[in-house]
């Protein structure tokens, strides 16, 4: 018997104008955008729709904008079609939409916390010591190498993400992931710099990591209606007590 599956997309999907198509189909996606202009006090669809360039890489804006996107897509698709969902999960930040879309966090108290989760975030990002890079064509077992390598030779920089089969993200210190990039096109790999992003996911976000505990803290758990799959271990996540531990974990 097959199963289904959720899976919502985290940052760097943002683009303007998303969530239009959504809206102008389903009565579930307007309301949701609205829900959502109303917990953050500033029109979400107007942002999404005519939104400026340089909007779409702060994080405490395109957080909620994403999270309302995918939130919106979920709802629309339940009121428009008879599927029966057996598992949710998101790329990295879309973790916290697939927690969203599950029952066990409620859409008003997610919006409040990745609103929050962008301003700590942006922090780190402003001070640009640390970024991140997406890694095709080329085996992960090598990249893994030269992270190994450089690791050993006392520089900061090391997977951070498996996206695919054949693509990784890696993160670190700016210049030790910059001279990661110089070795792996040697091997002939692609290289996309995620400049304006912080290094999430390795232990240089470990300094805000009590400070979104302390957000996570604040709103009410509920149990899975929808079992969530973690990006930590690959695995649904075993309660609602475990989310606030397994989001600080995450990034």
């Amino acid at each position: 018997m097959s199963k289904t599956a959720f899976v919502f997309p985290g940052q760097g999907s943002q683009h303007i104008g998303m969530g239009n198509a959504i809206c102008e189909e389903s009565s579930a996606a307007k309301d949701t955008f609205n829900e959502a202009s109303d917990v953050l006090g500033y029109d979400v669809f107007n942002f999404c729709k005519c939104g400026k360039v340089s909007e779409f890489n702060k994080m405490e804006v395109i957080f909620p904008a994403i999270l309302t996107v995918g939130v919106a897509s979920y709802r629309a698709i339940c009121q428009q079609m008879n599927v029966q969902v057996d598992f949710l999960a998101g790329h990295s930040f879309g973790e916290y939409t697939a927690l969203a879309c599950s029952g066990a966090v409620q859409f008003s108290d997610m919006l409040k916390v990745v609103y929050k989760r962008g301003q700590i975030a942006q922090r780190v990002a402003d001070k640009e010591t640390g970024y991140m890079s997406i890694i095709d064509n080329i085996p992960i077992t090598w990249v893994q190498e030269i992270c190994n390598q450089l690791q050993r030779e006392g520089h900061t920089v090391s997977i951070s993400a498996y996206n695919s089969q054949t693509q990784v993200a890696i993160c670190g210190n700016s210049v030790d992931v910059e001279f990661a990039e110089n070795e792996l096109i040697k091997k002939d790999a692609t290289i996309t710099p995620l400049i304006f992003s912080p290094p999430f996911h390795c232990a240089l976000m470990q300094e805000i990591v009590d400070e979104l505990r302390d957000i996570l803290k604040k709103i009410e758990y509920h149990p899975f209606s929808i079992p969530v799959i973690s990006n930590i271990d690959a695995m649904p996540y075993p309660s609602e007590n475990d989310i606030v531990e397994y989001l600080c974990r995450q990034i």
